[in-house]
């Protein structure tokens, strides 16, 4: 993919994830071998399965007060968003944090994704 053909796919992964509808972006931006990883954790293998811990996790916010791309960084194959997100969970109370993803494409899907927060 080009950087213009990444920027508009995450220009509209954005829109769609702000506007509460992460699943439908992930749905339509990751890639059947998508490997997702958090900081140093073991990585998740497969669209499949990392869907199945989104499901999850998002079914536990009780509260979103703030959930916005603040930055991205776009080159060759490769993209970084930087969000700025404040919610309650359930099993981890309040979340008020800035949290950078990077992003790996391939056939014009994203294959990889490691999400950088403390």
């Amino acid at each position: 993919m080009t950087s213009s053909e990444i920027k508009a796919a995450l220009d509209e992964l954005i829109e769609l994830a702000e506007n509460g509808k992460a699943l439908e972006a992930f749905d339509k931006f990751y890639h059947v071998d998508l490997v997702a990883q958090e900081n140093d954790t073991e990585p998740r293998i497969g669209k499949a399965t990392s869907r199945i811990y989104e499901e999850n996790f998002l079914s536990k916010i009780t509260h979103l007060r703030e959930y916005k791309a603040v930055d991205i960084i776009v080159g060759s194959n490769v993209s970084a968003i930087s969000w700025k997100v404040d919610f309650d969970h359930e099993e981890w109370g309040v979340v008020n944090m800035t949290e950078i993803n990077v992003q790996v494409w391939e056939d014009g899907q994203i294959i990889k994704e490691t999400y950088y927060y403390n």
